[in-house]
């Protein structure tokens, strides 16, 4: 029996609210989605679960090459931070070809705020025409968390949340 509170039901608790917010289980043609910020490419392997048509490119500035991203033909990982959609696409950026769907989780409050309107303008611009489906998808971190914090936690904790 897996812990409640494990990483793997927490993330397959949030690949589903995430499947469903995206449409994900209606996929009935390729599907490229960007995941911006994710990692080392878990959560998008999990959601590659839900649909055999969605292929994931997992845009990661921090990406190296280790033995932990286990070789997937439907994730593709770029080393490119967010930024990258603040310019005009260029020779080595076809992973922003044909993009039909954005997922940022838990990333904007990394964005600069003088920059944050140009980063989804940037995003917009490179998206498909998205028809009934969501094109993007943002999941931050709440400013009240339903947590036993101590009160200097929780202070510090909203003052931290975009």
């Amino acid at each position: 029996l897996r812990d409640a509170y494990s990483p793997g039901l927490y993330m397959e608790h949030l690949a589903n609210l995430v499947g469903r917010s995206m449409k994900l289980d209606s996929i009935d043609r390729a599907r490229h989605l960007i995941d911006l910020g994710g990692g080392t490419g878990n959560f998008a392997k999990e959601l590659t679960k839900k649909n055999l048509n969605l292929n994931i490119t997992v845009v990661e500035p921090y990406l190296e090459e280790t033995s932990s991203l286990v070789p997937d033909e439907r994730v593709a990982f770029v080393k490119e931070p967010a930024e990258a959609f603040l310019r005009q696409p260029g020779p080595g950026d076809g992973w922003r070809k044909g993009i039909d769907q954005i997922l940022c989780k838990e990333l904007v409050h990394h964005f600069d705020g003088d920059i944050r309107s140009s980063l989804f303008r940037g995003m917009h611009d490179n998206l498909a025409p998205s028809g009934d489906r969501p094109s993007l998808l943002i999941i931050t971190r709440p400013l009240e968390v339903d947590y036993p914090l101590w009160d200097e936690a929780r202070r510090v904790w909203r003052e931290n949340q975009p």
